[in-house]
């Protein structure tokens, strides 16, 4: 039986269950997924008994009584073994599965009792296919129900859980003038406000000492001084201090405000929906303290758009495998420019990385200059034995001393020898661009990996990375897993690695430890007049002293 007055027209709001309040008469008047179910939580006389039959009085007043099933846990089990004894198993399932409102209060009770547990998972796989509205009350949160089967577990807490705190000094005081105008007791000035002023942590407390109160009126014939509260009650007043009574005012501006003004209603109703979802409502709360309304349409349709394009973002980084470390950033539509930029840096680092410029095979390249065969066994070398000898290879020269080229000729020898093989061709400009922007765009997880997978990097013109030094600090780190990894680095740079002092220490001696080949077009300009032919950047006659090269790679492979 419902008791006639829990109704929503009896319930007094305030800010500790004004949250629970909006969602109990959402879900009466328009069922939703999103509030299916929905879990009320607090202690004992707070209000949820009160909220769950407001939602079957208003249920039953709009869809008929048939629809509506409210019971408490026990009566529910109850029903439940008469149905068993009789064997009207079948008839039980039928009757609660037509409903189209279920409300079940104090399921605490249901900790370890495991066919009753049987039972309602039963049942919840046909109101899932009816779409009936769930409702549920217990003095815990569902995870603090203790011994219940992991599946129910996971459906009581797929709804909306709203915890009902202790009634403040706002929802006393209303509770206090309803009892009075109902049962038209008058009360002295101020004696409204002492009652609200006990420290009471429930409404049934507060009920009783009303009615003690009112019966010493009747009983002496006067009405109760303020100052007589507390010793004819038997309770002392709250103790409260600067801080709280602070928020406390805050809290019942707040309320005098949504409840008065139709558009923060609205407003209201927007958070409490989309904070169900999971989403972050900053926006829609500074509008609510705002003191003019604002363009509450235009508002509430441009943050559900934010949001709906976060749900195609985050759908988008599920498929690319790149969600972020921190979800918060895809529930929160203030953050959407920086969801989309982790989206565009997600899809660069899916992209692959590019292919070096054409160029001779390192065949073509020692069959045209056999007095740079040293340079061609060194890079056959790096080659057929990615990683492990000659890492990383050092390229250096002055400006069309054929550096590109011989990267390029690696880079073929290596794909011959092993089909499949992971590599990227890159120029210091393009990867410090590549760093800094997923550094901004707080992603550079994404093109670590990217890079990180890679068995051959090519690094042409170290010198053009940009002077960042978080950049630099990336780069190190990058060069450094490479090599520990087992992946073979490839750099051409105008100076050779000591002598680049604008990058970190580190770097450089990673870049010394390896093998270093001269390519230096100035001794060459005057010693034999060798010429580059077209393979290499298509030049007229640049002069190359090899002699001069062959003596220095044997200096280094000895």
């Amino acid at each position: 039986m419902l008791d006639p007055r829990h109704t929503f027209a009896r319930f007094v709001v305030g800010a500790t269950n004004r949250l629970a309040a909006m969602a109990a008469r959402r879900v009466a008047e328009s069922p939703s997924p999103v509030y299916n179910p929905l879990f009320l939580t607090g202690g004992a006389g707070v209000g949820k008994t009160h909220l769950l039959q407001a939602i079957a009085h208003e249920a039953q007043t709009r869809r008929g009584s048939e629809a509506v099933r409210y019971a408490t846990l026990d009566g529910f089990m109850d029903e439940l073994g008469l149905a068993l004894g009789k064997g009207a198993l079948d008839e039980f399932r039928r009757g609660w599965a037509a409903c189209e409102f279920v409300l079940l209060d104090e399921l605490q009770g249901l900790s370890g009792k495991a066919r009753t547990q049987e039972e309602l998972l039963r049942l919840w796989d046909a109101w899932a296919q009816r779409g009936t509205q769930l409702v549920f009350a217990a003095d815990r949160p569902p995870h603090e129900l203790g011994d219940v089967d992991e599946r129910l577990a996971t459906r009581l807490v797929s709804g909306l859980v709203v915890d009902i705190a202790p009634p403040d000094p706002e929802v006393r005081l209303g509770v206090v003038r309803l009892l009075a105008a109902e049962q038209g007791i008058r009360l002295g000035e101020g004696v409204a406000e002492a009652l609200a002023q006990l420290a009471v942590d429930n409404v049934r407390a507060l009920q009783g000492a009303f009615h003690q109160l009112a019966l010493r009126q009747e009983a002496e014939g006067r009405l109760v001084r303020p100052d007589e509260v507390p010793l004819l009650v038997g309770l002392p007043p709250e103790v409260r201090d600067e801080f709280r009574a602070f928020l406390a005012d805050i809290e019942q501006t707040v309320a005098e405000l949504v409840e008065t003004a139709p558009w923060r209603r609205r407003i209201g109703e927007a958070i409490l929906r989309w904070e169900a979802e999971g989403y972050r409502t900053r926006r829609l709360e500074e509008a609510l303290e705002a003191d003019r309304p604002p363009e509450v349409d235009a508002l509430l349709a441009r943050f559900e758009e934010d949001v709906r394009r976060l749900q195609e973002i985050e759908a988008a980084l599920r498929e690319l495998d790149a969600l972020p470390p921190d979800p918060t950033l895809l529930r929160d539509p203030d953050r959407l420019g920086e969801a989309e930029a982790r989206l565009a840096a997600a899809r660069m680092a899916a992209q692959p990385l590019p292919s070096p410029p054409p160029g001779p095979t390192l065949a073509q390249w020692r069959a045209a200059h056999p007095a740079a065969e040293m340079a061609a066994q060194a890079v056959a070398r790096v080659a057929e034995r990615l990683g492990a000898l000659y890492n990383p290879l050092v390229i250096h020269g002055p400006e069309r001393s054929g550096k590109t080229q011989l990267l390029a000729a690696l880079a073929h020898e290596a794909e011959t020898r092993r089909p499949g093989l992971r590599l990227g061709y890159v120029t210091g400009e393009q990867l410090g661009q590549e760093i800094l922007a997923a550094l901004r765009s707080r992603a550079p997880e994404l093109w670590r990996r990217r890079y990180r997978a890679l068995n051959l990097l090519l690094l042409d013109d170290l010198t053009s990375f940009p002077a960042d030094p978080a950049a630099h600090e990336e780069l190190f780190f990058l060069i450094d897993n490479l090599l520990r990894a087992g992946a073979q680095l490839a750099v051409a740079t105008d100076q050779p690695p000591a002598a680049l002092t604008s990058f970190d220490p580190r770097l450089r001696t990673r870049l010394e430890s390896g093998l270093r080949v001269d390519l230096d077009a100035a001794l060459a300009a005057a010693a034999v007049g060798l010429t580059i032919d077209r393979w290499f950047l298509q030049r007229d006659k640049i002069p190359w002293d090899w002699l001069a090269l062959e003596d220095r790679l044997w200096e280094e492979l000895a």
